[in-house]
């Protein structure tokens, strides 16, 4: 007899607890809907999840105050592209296919920047992007009535790899400051519809590199003295207080469905490293998942959650079916179930030497991570090393083993869906924009 596995288990949850989607009955007014995305923002630098080190965040911790804080949800990967893919998509990166930034999709690194025909190789090369038979978030909420605005400022969430879909406007400004990103999706904001609901994405990459010193949350006069985390907590609270802004000049009522996420986070050598390298260890992973949805009570909730989980989460609050290839679940109506509380959930970051790639697991107080083929193999216990520096693979082997045949059996789950491939121009304007924000080197 066949066993079903970890991910048919969580589809057959979902498929329970979005089971009032396709209720008959006349549903309310649909609430705008708003989906913020910050770039490079370790969770525990954010007030509602941080520790000593949390920047001053306090529009986010007034929102969370009236939302529902999950403390306990990872990242699809630790690289902008495929996990911003899976926040739209629903799907697990190796599901959907896009497993790479656009500079690792090309094949360039410190090598090729230095080549001067680098301009030249980088026009009309081809890419893999998400598939055109998955709708994605906004083309589900165009579909049901929506106007869908958008704006993104790294040039990763581009068109080309199929972020632009089912949005009437979306405009990547490239690495920009977080006022002029508000500005340009206030303005878009102004022209829509009062009569119809609204769509509105909003991505902000302040606090990745290069970091700036943001006063007065980082007052050093001489720049030398300001740190490398002391730039990026300022820059964390300096967008805090654009989204605030937002939030007063776009309107954005209390009914409004909010959904405010990370993409991964950063290292600040807590792994012996800076950045956002070849790494899945949890200063990358954790994700930074709030969600203030109309008439659910405000709380924090240990309960395992993921970015596949965000487009089946809006969905259900909006009472429209999930679509047939999915990998999530809806979090509230699952908030107290207790079946899901060793629920499992995978990371995933391609680009080690030889194909190599990383697997983070986690399943209730352990995490592995896992190279495949044959790579790294760690074991962490996060209930008494929340950090992971403790690496217990040689002291736990029984845990280990376990560990590994359900990470075996959840890659073996993942099938992939049919690849999309585009041909791009890597323009002169991109190519210098990715060489400005590090992807030229080996740490992105």
């Amino acid at each position: 007899m066949t066993r079903p596995s970890p991910l048919h288990f969580t589809f057959c949850v979902l498929a329970l607890l979005a089971s009032s989607a396709c209720s008959h009955e006349p549903q309310p007014p649909r609430p705008d809907v708003v989906l913020i995305l910050l770039d490079t923002t370790r969770a525990d630098r954010l007030g509602p999840f941080g520790d000593a080190q949390a920047a001053a965040t306090p529009f986010l911790d007034e929102l969370a105050a009236q939302s529902v804080v999950f403390e306990n949800a990872w990242t699809g990967s630790t690289w902008t592209g495929p996990s911003s893919a899976t926040v739209f998509s629903g799907l697990f990166p190796p599901r959907h296919g896009l497993v790479q930034n656009l500079w690792a999709q090309v094949g360039v690194g410190r090598k090729e920047r230095a080549d001067e025909n680098l301009k030249a190789y980088m026009a009309d090369v081809d890419l893999i992007a998400l598939p055109t038979a998955v709708p994605t978030l906004p083309e589900h909420l165009v579909h049901a009535g929506y106007q869908a605005v958008g704006v993104a400022t790294n040039p990763n969430l581009c068109e080309d790899f199929g972020f632009t879909r089912g949005f009437e406007a979306f405009h990547n400004l490239g690495d920009v400051d977080a006022a002029v990103a508000v500005d340009e999706l206030l303005e878009l904001a102004h022209d829509l519809d009062d009569g119809q609901p609204r769509f509105l994405f909003l991505h902000l990459n302040d606090p990745h590199v290069p970091y700036q010193q943001r006063k007065p949350w980082c007052p050093h006069d001489d720049p030398a003295e300001c740190s490398n985390a002391c730039r990026y907590a300022s820059e964390i609270s300096y967008l805090d207080g654009q989204l605030r802004r937002l939030f007063e000049s776009a309107h954005i009522g209390d009914d409004a469905l909010v959904v405010l996420v990370n993409d991964h986070g950063e290292e600040f050598n807590d792994h012996g490293d800076i950045g956002h390298r070849y790494s899945v260890h949890q200063e990358l992973a954790r994700a930074a998942l709030i969600v203030r949805a109309p008439g659910v009570a405000p709380r924090h909730s240990t309960m395992p959650a993921h970015h596949v989980d965000i487009l089946p989460t809006v969905l259900e609050r909006l009472h429209l079916a999930p679509p047939a290839e999915h990998d999530g679940v809806p979090l509230i109506p699952g908030l107290d179930d207790a079946s899901l509380a060793q629920r499992p959930l995978l990371t995933h970051r391609i680009g080690g030497k030889e194909g190599r790639v990383l697997w983070g697991l986690t399943v209730g107080r352990w995490r592995l991570i896992e190279e495949t083929p044959d790579g790294v193999l760690e074991l962490y216990d996060r209930a008494t090393d929340r950090t992971e520096q403790h690496d217990l693979a040689a002291e736990r082997p029984e845990q280990l083993a376990r560990m590994r045949a359900l990470m075996s059996e959840l890659r073996d789950g993942l099938k992939p869906l049919p690849p999309a491939h585009v041909r791009v121009d890597m323009t002169d304007e991109l190519t210098d924009e990715l060489i400005k924000l590090g992807y030229a080197g080996d740490q992105h």
